[in-house]
């Protein structure tokens, strides 16, 4: 059976109407793992990325700021993503709703109160800043977007276009309702696991020249960052290592900005 990770909006939980309605359209035939995201955007990423350790998913589908995540994941553990009204500006979002607030749905935990608070949004304008940082060619068609005709709360769809292809819309608001869900979500869910199945394995050509085959994802021992394994498809096929943001993030020649490495299909 195939694995989706919902990760829901800022103010939502995992029990929120969208990841219901998932679970419940897709019950027997997909599992929906619908995880309580931590309200700090680092320690978010954190869970998202055990949960994509652990559970392999074969698709992410976010909602609003589980978008804004998923959109950055994708890439880096190689897998499709289905953005629903992604918030490309968090900040922006935050800085008029500083305060105390309550969840709209309920948490696992039973913690439903949080604040918003200048530190939150400093931490959300440094991700926000490095967002596309390690988008790919590969995934331009791999990245879909749909987005709500009566959306008034986010309007990236521009944004979303300068660096992916598939964008789709719905008769909705922000947050899609049980039924949008069903009729809108679900479908696209269905074509975008028959049409991108997961690789086996992973190839990337540096921007040298260079081919290579991603090994696996590894953590320093002393810092705790997250690392790189890949082997040289040429010479003595030697492996390598290398900090996963450097692995995956753009570099800059001549005037010209592109990927260290891009991943390709099997060389």
């Amino acid at each position: 059976m195939k694995t989706i990770l919902f990760l829901h909006g800022f103010f939502a939980s995992g029990s929120c109407i969208p990841a219901q309605a998932l679970r419940e359209a897709l019950v027997d035939k997909v599992c929906v793992l619908t995880p309580d995201l931590p309200i700090h955007p680092n320690e978010a990423l954190k869970v998202i990325r055990e949960l994509c350790d652990k559970e392999k998913p074969d698709l992410l589908v976010g909602n609003s700021c589980g978008s804004f995540y998923a959109q950055m994941v994708a890439p880096i553990i190689g897998v499709p993503a289905l953005l629903g009204n992604p918030h490309f500006k968090m900040t922006e979002f935050l800085k008029g709703r500083i305060g105390e607030h309550e969840y709209k749905s309920p948490r696992a935990d039973g913690h439903q109160h949080f604040t918003i608070d200048e530190a939150l949004i400093a931490e959300f304008a440094e991700l926000e800043a490095h967002q596309f940082d390690c988008t790919n060619p590969y995934y331009k068609d791999k990245v879909w977007g749909i987005f709500g005709e009566q959306d008034h709360l986010a309007h990236f769809e521009p944004t979303f276009l300068e660096h992916y292809n598939n964008a789709y819309h719905f008769p909705g608001a922000h947050t899609p309702t049980a039924e949008e869900v069903n009729t809108w979500y679900v479908p696209l869910i269905e074509k975008m696991l028959l049409s991108y199945p997961i690789k086996e394995e992973r190839y990337f050509c540096h921007f040298k020249g260079g081919q290579y085959k991603y090994i696996h994802s590894a953590f320093d021992s002393e810092t705790q960052e997250r690392m790189v394994v890949y082997q040289a498809l040429y010479g003595a096929k030697a492996y390598w290592v290398r900090l996963e943001k450097m692995f995956f993030e753009k570099v800059t020649r001549d005037g010209k900005t592109f990927n260290r490495f891009t991943e390709v299909d099997e060389l």
